[in-house]
């Protein structure tokens, strides 16, 4: 990005937002568990149904958090394509700001490498596991290492 195109304030405070997030799951569960004493109630897991729907739902979560980490790189990729290709059909048509759309490239894998955390989270409500929260925020957090800043970072000028 050249120096003339300023960031959108909107898109840095956003993208500051997204990336902090993690820190902030992590701090909720401990402060859950500190001073709320968190653990899930014994009655959520009596009855044989309930019990094997949730226990379902955590190793969704747990291998969608984990598919994430791993293919997060396939996913950019798909998208930094689309955006080529939106790109391009606006060059044809308009004059389109390519700093805008890297800037929401940015944001948008922001966003999808936050499931992580997030999956780690609801994971943490479900058994209360400060580990679970942890591991998944500390892998979130450095996941976005790659596309911050956000208004600094072009992966669409990147080979695919």
């Amino acid at each position: 990005m050249d120096n003339s195109t300023k960031p959108l304030t909107g898109v840095k405070i956003t993208g500051y937002i997204l990336f902090f997030i993690s820190v902030v799951y992590i701090v909720i569960a401990f402060l859950m568990k500190k001073f709320l004493n968190f653990h899930p109630s014994s009655s959520l897991y009596e009855g044989m149904n309930s019990f094997k729907s949730l226990r379902y739902l955590q190793y969704f979560l747990y291998f969608s958090g984990i598919a994430v980490f791993f293919f997060f790189e396939t996913i950019m990729n798909f998208l930094r394509n689309r955006t080529r290709k939106k790109i391009k059909y606006f060059i044809k048509t308009e004059h389109v700001d390519n700093s805008a759309e890297y800037q929401n490239l940015n944001l948008k894998m922001l966003l999808i490498i936050d499931y992580i955390g997030f999956s780690g989270f609801v994971g943490f409500l479900i058994c209360g596991n400060l580990y679970w929260i942890t591991i998944f925020s500390v892998i979130s957090f450095f996941s976005k290492l790659k596309f911050f800043p956000v208004h600094k970072r072009n992966f669409l000028e990147e080979t695919a």
